[in-house]
């Protein structure tokens, strides 16, 4: 046993010094390679954090509008007098995520539309709205 110790010992002290581990050339051709990918990287990572901000915002538009037909349906297909704070209460519950600063809700056309808008932070557009007549929403 204390021979192929000893054999195996000596093999590691024969190995060449040059060949124990990397060069200075190998380091530097890895870390320019780990650079050149996190070039890449960055852009495309805060590109896509600004997308899911956007539709985070729609997100909270569309969930605003479902609010705002439940309310309608509380209060015979009418939307007269709604407003946000109504849409934030029970039983309506409309919360918004972490991206959305503020929002309106308000009635059009006598109660037989609304309007809801939300203020994004950090999307490209800062206000989102949903209008019940298009049906759509729009930056």
């Amino acid at each position: 046993m204390l021979h192929f110790f000893a054999r195996r010992l000596n093999e590691v002290h024969r190995v060449k010094r040059e060949e124990r581990g990397f060069t200075l050339i190998e380091l530097l051709v890895v870390v320019i390679i780990i650079g050149i990918l996190a070039a890449i990287a960055i852009p495309v990572f805060l590109a896509q954090r600004a997308n899911a901000n956007e539709a985070a915002c729609r997100s909270d538009v569309r969930n605003g509008a479902a609010a705002a037909q439940a309310y309608a349906a509380d209060n015979a297909g009418s939307y007269a007098n709604i407003n946000a704070g109504a849409l934030k209460a029970a039983p309506y519950n409309w919360k918004l995520s972490d991206q959305s600063t503020g929002e309106t809700a308000t009635a059009t056309g006598g109660g037989t539309g609304f309007t809801i808008s939300v203020n994004c932070t950090d999307a490209p557009e800062p206000t989102y709205t949903f209008n019940s007549a298009t049906g759509k929403v729009t930056p």
